[in-house]
């Protein structure tokens, strides 16, 4: 599941943004609020590429900018990063990786922070597993022999680690923002 964060740099009607998701999308997404300049919405497929296209369409009809994010989950981080996006980069869709580097460009030093901080509830040997999975390739089977366990151990830490952190590692989006936590581990 993907969850898309959005901000107007105005107050923008539930009614029309719902509108112009629904015909634009082709979907009627469920929309959380925040105000009525930004909130979330989430889909079971990648819409990425759609959001893309239609991300300037939607401006000229709102008469206002957009920013989006994409997530794996809306919460504090994901909203500040909504935040943070919105106040560099206007009409257009990121994932959280992009808006990370976003910060580090302009140093954000608390969102940074953050960041680091971000996988701080999952213990070293969930780490050490999943980085096991990218660097195998997504292969579970090459991932647990690489960190000597059983496959079935392997889909256990798979799965305990998503409960944790909410990343799915066979989402691009979401393998991307723990590879770019990960390479930015072992240089700082």
């Amino acid at each position: 599941m993907k969850f898309y964060g959005f901000r107007f740099n105005k107050s923008i009607s539930k009614e029309s943004w719902s509108t112009i998701l629904a015909d634009g999308l082709k979907i009627k997404p469920d929309i959380f609020w925040y105000t009525n300049e930004y909130g979330f919405f989430y889909h079971e497929e990648n819409i990425n590429q759609s959001i893309n296209e239609l991300i300037g369409l939607w401006e000229s009809e709102l008469s206002t900018n957009i920013s989006m994010l994409i997530t794996h989950k809306f919460d504090n981080f994901s909203e500040r990063a909504l935040l943070l996006l919105d106040s560099y980069q206007r009409g257009i869709l990121l994932n959280l990786s992009e808006v990370v580097l976003l910060a580090i460009i302009n140093n954000e030093e608390s969102f940074i922070d953050e960041f680091f901080d971000y996988f701080s509830a999952v213990d070293s040997e969930l780490l050490k597993t999943m980085e096991a999975y990218l660097n195998n390739d997504l292969s579970a089977i090459k991932a647990a022999e690489s960190v000597f366990i059983h496959r079935n151990t392997w889909l256990y830490r798979y799965q305990k680690f998503q409960n944790i952190s909410g990343i799915n590692l066979q989402d691009l989006d979401d393998a991307s923002f723990f590879r770019l936590w990960l390479s930015l581990q072992k240089i700082t």
